[in-house]
């Protein structure tokens, strides 16, 4: 049960990483956005992702040959030191990230506010949420 909710949370972590590349980093990159101010915003994001998909396919082999006696999933987190070494780079990045989006939501003047909010649509969650949740995510 356990490790199923483990699965589960670090699919719905996934699928907000992927919001951020596809609403946002993507649409942002055909928009001009200049490259320093996008890795500022956007630079962690992929490697965040390729270690989410890393882990979701050992929790899920994990889980698919799960025998309560003998199956460990610590070995997994242990082979990942870059994941650990992602989530510190990305944590000290993102007051970078808050105070340049902070910046050109006051002082921009080329529509970035109006086509950032456009690009939200329906969405609940803002650029500022989304970027936020790998600082919330207790690894």
């Amino acid at each position: 049960k356990i490790v199923g909710d483990m699965l589960s949370s670090e699919n719905q972590y996934r699928e907000n990483l992927q919001k951020v590349i596809t609403t946002y980093s993507e649409p942002l990159k055909k928009w001009h956005l200049h490259k320093v101010s996008h890795e500022t915003l956007f630079g962690g994001i992929p490697s965040l992702m390729q270690l989410s998909e890393s882990l979701i396919t050992e929790l899920e082999y994990a889980l698919s040959r799960w025998n309560p006696e003998k199956t460990s999933i610590g070995g997994i987190f242990c082979r990942h030191k870059d994941f650990w070494d992602s989530f510190e780079s990305y944590a000290n990045s993102y007051t970078s990230a808050a105070q340049l989006l902070k910046e050109k939501r006051v002082h921009d003047s080329s529509g970035f506010t109006t086509y950032v909010d456009s690009l939200r649509g329906n969405s609940v969650h803002t650029l500022e949420s989304l970027l936020l949740v790998p600082n919330q995510r207790l690894p």
